[in-house]
């Protein structure tokens, strides 16, 4: 019997779960890696800022998951892995031998390259600290504990345009619309279509949230951010929603990673140095065709992950993940509303909002 490893519980582990979990021939051991029980879904987590959802609506049970699917569930980090003698460590002292490992646990937030980013922002990875931080912040702001507070979001891609927005609207809904609240980014949301960015900057104008665009964080001090060019600007709470890094045990691990330190897998989203380990997700680089670090593509990923795992494990060839070339794109914006785009044509409205939510309590509903 051999015995397979998933590390980390993010989006594509948790379809690879779904799926063993409907089989009864998977006749091999299964253990699961990964820090906290609950996993959550990164679509809805604008919204559970926002307070559209709440927080069992957007977070995944792993432990009902690897139950289904026969897993052990080990609650830990993982601290090194081995692709020689196929051992991995995790942060309680653990070591796992394993046939066959796959890796999905994401990436980390990068605050080594800013000085005093590590100890002075909140960033959005890993969700639970950033949740904890922010319900603490309501908390302190509604008893008057905190004093005056400017909320300060740095990213201007489309998770930095959301949470922003997102905070905005909670803060409405408890009327608590005093607050400054800011949106740094040296660019908006570069990827996106002229019109999302259009839509975007007229709801920042009318939710009177400052946008401070050209702007590269260079410094965070205690209260305060430096450009490399500008004003610096007072803060009091930031939000670090731009740059990821790899997980920093991989660099230690000689499994063949890109530039960045991210894994680098080939078509069947194996190691292209050690193919007895698979990785979706942020973690991978696909060595043909580089794709974003989006959850889009995560969720993609977990079907081929998941039938690659059995093919090697039944000693079978392994199927092509293809990426998509295009993607519809739905962008919340704080209030129920959103813009949707896909290529270069965009649309906003509340029906727009209304149709993510429906794929996102759908996609929810899968791993119920």
């Amino acid at each position: 019997m051999k015995h397979l490893v998933l590390a980390g519980g993010g989006h594509a582990h948790v379809e690879v779960l779904r799926r063993f979990g409907a089989r009864s021939d998977l006749g091999h051991r299964l253990t699961v890696i990964s820090p906290d029980r609950y996993s959550p879904y990164s679509g809805m987590l604008p919204g559970l800022i926002a307070g559209h959802y709440d927080w069992q609506q957007c977070h995944i049970d792993l432990g009902r998951l690897c139950g289904r699917a026969g897993a052990e569930l080990v609650q830990a980090q993982v601290a090194a892995v081995d692709p020689e003698a196929r051992t991995i460590a995790l942060d309680n002292g653990r070591t796992i031998n394993w046939d066959l490992l796959s890796l999905n646990t994401g990436s980390t937030p990068d605050l080594a390259s800013v000085p005093g980013a590590r100890e002075h922002v909140v960033p959005i990875h890993p969700v639970s600290g950033f949740l904890g931080a922010w319900d603490a912040l309501l908390r302190s702001i509604q008893d008057g504990s905190s004093g005056p507070v400017r909320i300060t979001v740095v990213g201007g891609g489309a998770a930095g345009v959301e949470v922003v927005l997102a905070i905005h609207h909670r803060l409405q809904l408890k009327g608590l619309g005093q607050t400054t609240i800011s949106l740094v980014t040296n660019e908006l949301l570069p990827t996106h279509p002229r019109r999302v960015r259009q839509v975007v900057v007229h709801t920042l104008e009318a939710a009177r949230i400052d946008l401070f665009e050209g702007r590269q964080t260079v410094e965070v001090k205690p209260g305060t951010l430096r450009f490399a060019s500008g004003p610096a600007i007072e803060t009091t709470f930031t939000v670090w929603t731009t740059g990821v890094a790899a997980p920093p045990w991989l660099a230690h691990s000689r499994l063949a990673t890109d530039a960045r330190g991210f894994l680098t897998v080939d078509r069947s989203l194996q190691s292209v140095s050690h193919p007895w380990v698979l990785a979706a997700g942020d973690i991978a680089s696909l060595a043909l065709h580089p794709v974003p670090k989006a959850g889009v593509y995560a969720v993609r990923q977990g079907p081929v992950l998941a039938e690659n795992l059995l093919r090697l494990l039944r000693g079978e060839m392994p199927i092509e993940y293809k990426p998509q070339r295009r993607f519809l794109s739905l962008l919340s914006l704080g209030e129920r509303r959103a813009v949707a785009s896909w290529d270069h044509w965009a649309v906003e409205g509340a029906w727009v909002w209304k149709l993510k939510d429906r794929i996102d309590r759908a996609f929810m509903r899968r791993y119920e």
